[in-house]
């Protein structure tokens, strides 16, 4: 009886957090310890799953932290809500420790809950307490949580850089406050979690039977998602490391010269090529599937694509922005990796009305963001540099325009509508827009963590890196489902082109003169796989000249191209502030510090000032944290934690004055 209520309580995406399972703000607690033992409670895989689900379902409690720390401070958003003032300081650069939003505990409740399943499944296992669990069972449920708690740290560290690392489940509040653990380096821990995702990918699962699952679990495709971006940033974070102040020491114990670590850097970069690439094969075999299934014909404009992108219509005339409301609005995609569920019933979406758009019923309104003003206010372009052009289906699908009223802010509506239809592709501001608005009350979009598009883009920023003047390396040779496969800046340019052709389809790739002309977007008779066999060395040379052209506004700047298309593909997120400290981590140097990154991030040049060092672009440790395990504050004893030097001048004075 005792553990049918356990159950019922930590079941699937109608967990709730009863008062009698939470016991501190540190941790959750997995069963009552008044009525019942841990050994009681793990008897069966049943419950091994049930916790499992609920490490997923902390994850969705975190979508308002992953948009404050991985977007609010970006170039992609404004303040909405002037009373909301500890986000004016977040978007000013002035992070005060004493804030809230900095409270990290949410995040290690689902990794110690991803430790509870980790310890409690051995112990289950060797102990033989369910006959019918066994290793087998357990193998591929062990490298899905490896592969969740190594996602769960890849946002701290992304977020805060150095963090704590709890490899084991903490049962009692009294643990919890004990337990001083320091914090790893973050080029340490990346290299760990990727070790620890490596090692398990044998035994990942490829297929759990059904589409929910497949798509808001982890299956072995979304681990090698999980390792290219982590061995991008890892790269970031390790070049030119000793400058930046983070030397690396090597396995015989000694530091790296930057020449070594910049080898390093290289090897890692090489590494997240090859795993998004496996992505990208995997997404290729289940569109050609999704081709049969559906019955599309070769000669369908959908299967004409490069990449296994959903294709937008070609009529120029109204159309539906069929990739949003596959992607967004029916969900499960085929182009989703991982998203998080919400059923809009038992857990419904509360994060995007409150921070971007709601449907309350009876009104709508922004929440407490909305679009930075730069993104939208492009009408008679097609090719921009930054934002959504004329032709772009996203400057209505994820921001609610009206030309009539001539708004000067921009809702952000990913999400917040399930579908949109009736857009001119000719110029996507004219004329009425069509929208099917999901309400407040029932608010079930799923949180994407990883999509192709953001594995595609992950590739070509690591091809664009490699091919820089920092590697200068001409080709990347990869093993792809077709065997040797060579990739070059082209192809870093490529990915992106192809994700922003199918975001515009009425831009026109064939007369030069027309004001709809793109020279992005190639014409089919100018595809890289065409020139190939083209023998006039005539047109071969008039294919090099048009893409030279396409792509000179950028001095051939692959990295910053790629960069402009993840900020118009991803905003609403949580991704482009990480993106900008990912850049300032790569170009980081003692005479330009992060300069290198904000330049083109846009950001006002006061804010810029407050960044320069690499600790600004990072959270400060909650004031909270440190009073338990804060060295020399607060008067704690044993204390591990250093606030982050850039916010320690924000920190509140203790009793003893320091």
């Amino acid at each position: 009886m005792k553990r049918n209520f356990i159950n019922k309580l930590l079941a699937s995406s109608a967990l709730v957090l009863a008062g009698g399972l939470v016991s501190c703000n540190d941790y959750l607690t997995l069963y009552p310890t008044d009525s019942i033992t841990k050994e009681e409670f793990w008897g069966s895989k049943n419950d091994v799953e049930n916790v499992r689900n609920a490490a997923y379902y902390q994850l969705t409690q975190n979508t308002t932290n992953i948009l404050t720390w991985g977007e609010f401070r970006s170039d992609n958003v404004e303040l909405n809500k002037t009373d909301k003032t500890e986000y004016r300081y977040l978007q000013d650069g002035v992070l005060q420790p004493t804030q809230g939003m900095f409270d990290w505990s949410s995040m290690y409740k689902g990794i110690n809950l991803c430790n509870e399943v980790l310890d409690n499944g051995e112990r289950m296992v060797r102990d033989k307490v369910d006959p019918s669990f066994t290793e087998g069972d357990f193998a591929p449920i062990k490298s899905e949580i490896i592969a969740l708690r190594a996602l769960y740290y890849f946002y701290l560290i992304r977020a805060y850089r150095d963090v704590p690392f709890v490899e084991h489940s903490v049962d009692t509040d009294r643990d919890a406050r004990t337990s001083k653990i320091p914090a790893t380096p973050a080029a340490d821990l990346m290299g760990i979690l990727i070790k620890q995702v490596e090692e398990n990918l044998g035994r990942a699962s490829t297929n759990y039977g059904d589409i929910r699952n497949n798509k808001c679990r982890i299956l072995q495709n979304g681990m090698y998602a999980l390792l290219a971006d982590m061995y991008l940033w890892r790269a970031g974070l390790v070049k030119n490391a000793k400058v930046k102040g983070f030397p690396l020491k090597g396995e015989n114990g000694a530091e790296l010269t930057v020449a070594q670590e910049n080898a390093l850097s290289q090897e890692l970069l090489q590494k997240s090529v090859q795993y998004a690439q496996y992505v990208i094969d995997k997404a290729t075999e289940d569109y050609q599937q999704y081709l049969l299934t559906n019955n599309i014909k070769p000669t369908d404009y959908r299967a004409n694509v490069r990449y296994p992108l959903y294709r937008n219509s070609d009529s120029k005339s109204s159309i539906a922005d069929d990739a949003y409301n596959m992607v967004f609005g029916i969900q499960y995609s085929a182009e989703s990796v991982l998203e998080l569920y919400f059923d809009g019933v038992n857990l419904k979406n509360t994060t995007i009305p409150s921070e971007f758009y709601g449907d309350g019923g009876s009104s709508s309104s922004a929440g407490n963001m909305v679009a930075a003003s730069g993104l939208f206010n492009i009408t008679d372009k097609v090719d921009v540099e930054k934002g959504y052009g004329k032709t772009d289906l996203r400057m209505v699908s994820y921001g609610l325009l009206d030309e009539n009223s001539k708004s000067t802010t921009t809702p952000i509506i990913k999400g917040a509508v399930s579908s949109v239809s009736s857009i001119n592709p000719l110029n996507t501001r004219q004329g009425p827009v069509s929208y099917a608005k999901r309400s407040n009350s029932s608010q079930n979009a799923h949180w994407p963590v990883y999509r192709l598009t953001d594995v595609m883009t992950i590739q070509a920023e690591a091809l664009a890196r490699l091919t820089s003047d920092d590697f200068k390396q001409d080709i990347v040779m990869v093993q792809s489902a077709k065997g040797q496969k060579s990739l070059n800046k082209r192809t870093a340019f490529m990915l992106a082109d192809d994700i922003y052709r199918r975001n515009n389809p009425g831009a026109d790739t064939l007369i030069e003169g027309n004001e709809n002309f793109s020279l992005r977007i190639r014409s089919q008779k100018f595809e890289d796989d065409a020139v190939k066999n083209v023998a006039e060395a005539e047109k071969a040379k008039k294919f090099d000249e048009a893409w030279d052209a396409r792509h000179r506004d950028y001095g051939n700047d692959a990295v910053r191209y790629v960069a402009a298309e993840r900020q118009r593909e991803f905003l609403g997120e949580g991704k482009r502030w990480f993106d900008i400290v990912r850049q300032c981590e790569f170009t980081y140097s003692s005479k330009n510090k992060t300069k290198g990154g904000l330049d083109w991030a846009g950001l006002p040049t006061a804010v810029r000032a407050r960044l320069q060092s690499i600790w600004s672009l990072y959270n400060p440790i909650y004031v909270e944290e440190l009073k338990v395990n804060g060295k020399n504050y607060g008067g704690s004893t044993g204390g591990q934690l250093v606030q982050n030097p850039a916010w320690e001048k924000y920190m509140p004075k203790t009793n003893n004055g320091k």
